[in-house]
């Protein structure tokens, strides 16, 4: 099976275990361990994300950790100067994402550690690469994981409530659009 659709199938698969377990409902200070000290009951609350919020947050650190990682092998793998520069790209524009997503998740209370870790298969597979095929094997490494990031943006924007997290995937899918793009014309 390709990965696209190992990816769309883990997405729907996500989706259906989000709604089954009650995804629309935020985590309750009450659930969470946390005592309610506000003198609101939960149903007082306005809930600001769901299941599916959480979700997106977390695939797109491990994607987002997995395009940085592979990038950064770039330099050493790539002498087009193209692929370099948006190598470059993609290694400074990251990081401030994967940290604004760990920042929504540890103020929603998820434990996101170990989530941009264990792709150790994914870059050996492109050091292993020849010479004359790094650049295409880079390329669709990294647009396979920007359709993947896309997929579950737009679910992210059918689904999720956050409104913050619901402008940071409407850029996910404008952006990443124009960088499969860019990316394909260097292949």
């Amino acid at each position: 099976m390709s990965r696209p659709v190992l990816v769309a199938a883990a997405v729907l698969a996500m989706s259906i275990l989000v709604g089954a377990c009650g995804g629309n409902a935020a985590p309750s200070r009450e659930r969470s361990g946390v005592p309610n000290t506000s003198g609101s009951t939960v149903a007082d609350r306005q809930v600001d994300h769901n299941g599916h919020d959480i979700a997106f947050a977390s695939q797109m650190i491990r994607l987002l950790s997995e395009v940085r990682d592979l990038a950064k092998l770039v330099p050493s793998g790539s002498a087009d100067p193209k692929v370099r520069t948006i190598a470059a790209r993609i290694m400074r524009s990251a990081n401030p994402d994967i940290q604004q997503l760990m920042a929504w998740l540890g103020g929603w209370g998820v434990d996101y550690t170990g989530l941009s870790i264990g792709h150790t298969e994914l870059i050996r597979k492109l050091e292993q690469s020849e010479q004359a095929q790094f650049d295409r094997t880079w390329a669709d490494l990294t647009i396979e994981r920007y359709q993947a990031m896309i997929s579950l943006a737009e679910t992210e924007l059918d689904k999720g409530i956050h409104s913050e997290l619901r402008r940071f995937a409407r850029r996910v899918v404008d952006l990443r659009r124009a960088d499969i793009a860019e990316i394909q014309s260097v292949r």
